[in-house]
């Protein structure tokens, strides 16, 4: 059985290599070239192509962040300047998703302290905090970009002291 699979592979090769010439020569014979982009005439009559203008505005792109009614202008500025100043670019609110709000930080109701969650907490005093996040970059939190709406502020690291406590600046 190894014998025929090896003939059979053998009259394969053969078989493709004389039907490759023979293309060859036919095309020869007729006054082609078997090289088909030699045998391409130039498009004539085509307009040229201008420059790739965004398909969307990035309202548009980012309309699904989390809150986006209530902190609209605020996203849409700070979505702006990110792309402008190159940190983030437009396939980075389109691929990884809009401004999320971010889970892992409270509020402190009374003094507006902003602070890592941890555990369980009193949630009579504590209210989710106006920080939002997205992906400027590949999903690693060294990609994250944070944006506080109530500051306007944007930062990839957030500042905590050595109890993990956001500095407030």
């Amino acid at each position: 059985m190894e014998d025929f699979n090896r003939h059979f592979q053998k009259t394969a090769i053969i078989i493709c290599t004389i039907s490759f010439f023979l293309l060859i020569i036919i095309n020869m014979v007729k006054g082609c070239s078997p090289d088909p982009i030699e045998n391409t005439k130039p498009i004539e009559n085509v307009e040229p192509i201008e420059s790739v203008q965004p398909s969307k505005s990035i309202s548009e792109i980012i309309k699904d962040s989390e809150d986006y009614d209530k902190y609209k202008d605020i996203f849409d500025a700070r979505s702006s300047e990110l792309i402008a100043e190159g940190t983030c670019k437009e396939e980075h609110f389109t691929n990884n998703g809009p401004w999320l709000r971010s889970g892992t930080y409270k509020e402190n109701k009374a003094t507006g302290a902003i602070s890592l969650h941890s555990g369980q907490l009193d949630l009579s005093r504590y209210k989710p905090a106006p920080l939002y996040f997205m992906y400027c970059g590949e999903f690693h939190f060294k990609d994250r970009v944070y944006l506080n709406v109530k500051t306007g502020k944007v930062s990839q690291e957030l500042p905590t002291d050595n109890q993990g406590k956001i500095i407030q600046g």
